[in-house]
């Protein structure tokens, strides 16, 4: 025990026992005195440490400890913990009932527990078994949707939702997050359509008579690859077109500084350049296997 304590456990005895200072010299207050000075007794155990080692210890693998883990008392051990602030002693206690337990609706409980304290990965899992079982499929796909689309990923949030809906169609929450989705699918589909579009006739313009643009095959920083059909020769290719940025003698000359060092290579993973056209801001390369 530090001074402080010390001086304020005296503190408190004094304004406990009014007089109590005066008699602090007297005699038999020598024991009361000195008694402060003594180390602190260990804290009172947390009864709930009690309650939590009782129901482990009856989470058998045998018939009686499968029954244990689905019953009432082990509900009301977790709405102990909880209550005492002990949450996580709860979810490892119904992670022991797993163990006992195959019951879906354990699994579904633990599952929600987890979400709401945002351990996605190991609820993800839980929820994964859950997809199979009949009354619990349709929220562990609409859980699975959730969390698709917190990390972005919209096709499979939509695909789950799709999935409850073919389970039970009058689900108002997943149908409309389904729709929502195939609304903002169906907008960015129109808008690579007007950007494909758009792209292969700037290609086209830039490629001039002799290369037809076909599609895009990629597009970076700095340039956009497009397939083209080369008319004179007939054959297929590829054309790096530039994008128009910085003065016209500045693109000329990285456009043939990019051809030459393509040209001093002959490797697999370097594309021959077939032609150059620094009028045009652009490179003929082989077209190769895939685009």
């Amino acid at each position: 025990m530090g001074f402080v304590d010390r001086w304020l456990r005296r503190f408190l005895d004094t304004a406990a026992a009014p007089g109590a200072a005066a008699s602090a010299h007297e005699p038999g207050r020598a024991d009361s005195v000195a008694s402060a000075d003594r180390p602190p007794s260990a804290p009172a155990a947390d009864p709930l440490d009690g309650h939590l080692q009782r129901a482990r210890a009856r989470l058998t693998t045998d018939r009686d400890g499968r029954r244990f883990a689905e019953s009432t008392e082990l509900q009301d051990t977790l709405r102990a913990l909880d209550g005492g602030g002990r949450r996580k002693a709860g979810d490892a206690l119904l992670a022991d009932a797993l163990l006992c337990s195959s019951s879906p609706s354990l699994r579904r409980q633990l599952a929600e527990r987890l979400l709401h304290r945002g351990e996605r990965a190991p609820a993800r899992a839980l929820l994964q078994k859950l997809v199979d079982d009949d009354q619990q499929a349709a929220f562990a796909l609409t859980a699975l949707g959730e969390l698709a689309e917190a990390v972005g990923d919209v096709d499979e949030a939509r695909r789950c939702y799709e999935r409850v809906l073919a389970i039970d169609v009058t689900l108002e929450q997943p149908r409309a997050r389904a729709r929502r989705l195939r609304a903002q699918d169906d907008r960015r589909r129109a808008a690579d359509d007007a950007r494909a579009v758009l792209a292969r006739f700037l290609g086209a313009r830039a490629a001039g008579a002799r290369y037809a643009v076909v599609d895009e095959i990629g597009r970076g920083g700095a340039a956009t690859v497009f397939r083209a059909r080369d008319r004179r020769l007939d054959r297929d290719v590829a054309l790096k077109i530039f994008h128009p940025r910085g003065h016209r003698e500045e693109r000329r000359r990285r456009l043939v500084e990019e051809a030459r060092i393509a040209g001093s290579f002959d490797h697999a993973h370097v594309v021959p350049v077939l032609d150059l056209d620094d009028e045009r801001d652009l490179l003929v390369l082989v077209l190769c296997d895939g685009g």
